[in-house]
Order: structure tokens, then C-alpha cells, then sequence
């Protein structure tokens, strides 16, 4: 028992680590809707529900990621790659 609460607890402070290296990033992701093809899987992966798909009856169906909710983790931007699109890259903020 003690051995799975030491590797719960090294589990969870990983996790703590990483969450908090990404909410010091100065960039966030964009999607280009040229090659998105709407498989929705950077929705998925996306824990910080920064990725909304914005439905169209008339056009294409839009997926947007909000600056403000986006930590820049890079997870959208993984999945999006491993499967070949390529639609999501990098934006930098601009400071004012």
C-alpha cells in the first residue's frame, strides 16, 4: 500500500510540474482552417477546454482555440501532428 501512495504521489507531483511549466509559456496555439479536417481529436486532448468547434449551416464548420484558455502545453498541437494534418501551430503573445 505505502508503495502505490509513494507512486500516486510522484504521479500527481509530475503532473503538478508540467501543468505549471505550461502556464508560463508566451505562446499559444492557432488553427488553420485550410487544413484542418475536423477530426476533433485536439478537442479531446485539450484539458483545459480551450478548443470550441463553431457549427455553420451555411460554411464550413470552424474549430477556434480561445487565447485566454490556452496554457500553450502543446497537447493540440502534438495529436494534430501524429496524425499527419498539421493545422495547429504556434502564435506568440504580443505585449503591449
Amino acid at each position: 500500500m505505502k508503495r502505490i501512495t509513494g507512486i500516486l504521489f510522484l504521479l500527481t507531483l509530475v503532473t503538478l510540474i508540467i501543468v505549471n511549466s505550461c502556464k508560463t509559456a508566451n505562446s499559444y496555439y492557432v488553427i488553420n482552417q485550410d487544413k484542418c479536417v475536423y477530426c476533433q481529436k485536439c478537442v479531446t486532448v485539450c484539458g483545459y477546454h480551450a478548443i470550441t468547434m463553431i457549427k455553420s449551416e451555411t460554411d464550413r464548420d470552424t474549430l477556434i482555440i480561445d487565447p485566454n484558455k490556452c496554457v500553450g502545453c502543446g497537447e493540440c498541437f502534438i495529436v494534430c501532428t501524429d496524425t499527419g494534418f498539421n493545422a495547429i501551430t504556434a502564435a506568440e503573445f504580443t505585449h503591449n
